[in-house]
């Protein structure tokens, strides 16, 4: 799991290396878990957040603390560091803030961060800014508050918000088809003939982005990992 992989490579690079690593929006801690199946990092305290207590309820690995709050409520000493160095990480996260949002909420959070602390993130945005487009319009018409930025947008939040990239990796795209986000979302034939008329016409198509297909279409959310230090 590439996300696993990088996440492990933050906590190595870290220095000193953190002693809380804590799952933003993480549901049921499934990070964590696949985390710790990799090394047992004695001494370590993970932290599961989320605003959903049914996730939380999940059965977990008992070395993760389940805390049920919102991240954007998320404060330092909410986690009871006493100074301990932290690590934040989160996974198809960042879109549900919207445009407008982000740049709030990744003030806020570099603002529980100290100098040279790791935030891994894997967050869907694309290339270019027409793809960006063709998805946000998609979810639009849906009704699904989620707004995908380029990867060079977000690259600019980030650094505008004092988060510097380290790196940043591509991950496995995911297929959407028309069936499954009606099923989802309770769109109807109508919804979705209507969706595939209105973004065909607007931005075209491009196969790897958005294709309409016999039944309706098909798209792709594209995935990138930034690996990011407070500065």
């Amino acid at each position: 799991m590439p996300l696993i992989t990088t996440l492990k490579n933050a906590i190595a690079l870290s220095s000193p290396p953190p002693a809380v690593v804590v799952d933003l929006g993480g549901g049921t801690g499934f990070v964590l878990q696949e985390l710790l199946k990799h090394d047992q990092y004695p001494g370590v305290q993970f932290i599961n957040v989320d605003i959903s207590k049914r996730q939380l309820a999940v059965d977990t690995d008992s070395r993760i603390l389940a805390i049920h709050a919102s991240v954007t409520e998320v404060t330092r000493d909410l986690f009871e560091t006493k100074n301990r160095p932290l690590l934040f990480v989160m996974r198809s996260v960042l879109h549900y803030f919207g445009y407008t949002g982000l740049r709030s909420f990744l003030r806020h959070l570099r603002a529980q961060m100290e100098p040279g602390e790791f935030f891994v993130h894997q967050t869907a945005c694309f290339v270019h800014q027409t793809d960006a487009q063709r998805l946000n319009l998609l979810y639009q018409r849906m009704r699904i508050d989620k707004w995908y930025p380029t990867a060079k947008e977000l690259k600019t939040c980030l650094e505008e918000t004092g988060l510097a990239v380290h790196s940043i990796h591509a991950v496995p795209k995911l297929c959407l088809t028309s069936q499954d986000l009606a099923e989802r979302y309770r769109l109807s034939s109508e919804d979705v003939r209507g969706i595939s008329a209105e973004i065909s016409q607007e931005y075209g198509e491009t196969p790897a982005v958005f294709a309409v297909t016999p039944n309706g279409f098909t798209a792709y959310l594209y995935y990138q990992i930034f690996t990011c230090v407070a500065i």
